[in-house]
């Protein structure tokens, strides 16, 4: 009666090895560095939006298995964490002459360029590389091209961007959009505030304040010398000299504020709409579409 329940134990030992060793032999062949583990957690952090993560890693990748990913490639995927991680000066470090790798490079520079808000953005981009790279790039290029003309402010070049000729066909559907981009630009150039002007305009107390664009500063600023004004010609005329001269001081100090204040207001004014400006135009032309594009065709492989 006992040789059941003892047979019974053994193949339970059995079975239980069996499963250990199978267990062990799974784990063995998955090593935590090799490449297809390394590119394969790569590919996890990006998804999950932790691109310096995924730097570091695709950094690993190629100092333990160097030339697992082509240099082509790699270079692609450096430019493109990159610039998913803000790193905008690194990106600007990053350069290939290979075709079509050097295509890619043009567009990931004047990105960089365009995010840092430099003015070697204006002059950054022009339309040498496009011989070669038109077949595949020729879209992007044309969407940076008009960006580069229309933060020059060059009305011409920009219209003429729009022309059958060269107006990419395969930006049909979006060409309201750019147009849009185009009127909003005249409409900033047209109300940029001149800082000069509103120095100039400081004289009348707040007013180069509300020139400048921040109209409850300047109220403010009109109301306090205003009061300091009169109480120290209230006090001279009093005869309480010594507090006269306090509130005068007071008010000369709050005059030459306000004036100097109109002046870097109107300065703030112009950078912040300018900023403002390059961020929706940005967004827009929907850029980072173009690279994640060129990341999947031309950086990591699936």
């Amino acid at each position: 009666m006992n040789r059941p329940a003892h047979s019974g134990s053994v193949l339970c030992i059995v079975v239980c090895f069996a499963s250990c060793l199978l267990v062990w032999e799974n784990a063995a062949g998955q090593e935590p560095y090799s490449p297809e583990s390394l590119l394969g957690f790569v590919h996890h952090l990006y998804k999950n939006q932790e691109y310096y993560r995924a730097f570091v890693e695709l950094e690993r990748l190629e100092v333990y298995w160097p030339g697992y990913l082509e240099p082509g490639r790699m270079h692609v995927a450096r430019m493109n964490l990159l610039m998913k991680g803000k790193r905008y000066n690194d990106v600007l470090k990053e350069k290939m002459d290979m075709t079509p790798f050097s295509c890619a490079d043009a567009i990931f520079h004047f990105d960089a360029l365009l995010n840092l808000q430099t003015s070697r953005t204006m002059t950054g981009f022009t339309g040498e590389t496009v011989g070669y790279c038109k077949d595949f790039f020729g879209p992007f290029f044309w969407k940076r091209k008009f960006l580069s003309a229309v933060m020059r402010g060059d009305e011409k070049e920009a219209s003429d961007m729009f022309s059958e000729s060269v107006f990419p066909k395969a930006l049909a559907g979006e060409k309201e959009k750019f147009l849009g981009i185009m009127e909003r630009a005249d409409w900033q150039r047209e109300n940029m505030r001149d800082p000069y002007v509103a120095l100039f305009a400081g004289v009348f107390p707040g007013l180069g304040y509300y020139y400048g664009g921040n109209k409850p500063t300047g109220v403010l600023a009109f109301i306090v010398i205003s009061a300091f004004s009169s109480l120290a010609i209230a006090a001279f005329r009093t005869d309480n000299a010594p507090i006269g001269i306090v509130l005068g001081s007071a008010t000369g100090f709050f005059y030459g504020g306000s004036i100097l204040g109109g002046f870097l207001t109107a300065k703030r004014y112009n950078e912040q709409a300018e900023k403002n400006f390059l961020l929706n135009a940005i967004e827009d032309a929907d850029l980072e579409t173009d690279r994640d594009f060129i990341f999947e065709k031309y950086g990591l492989p699936r």
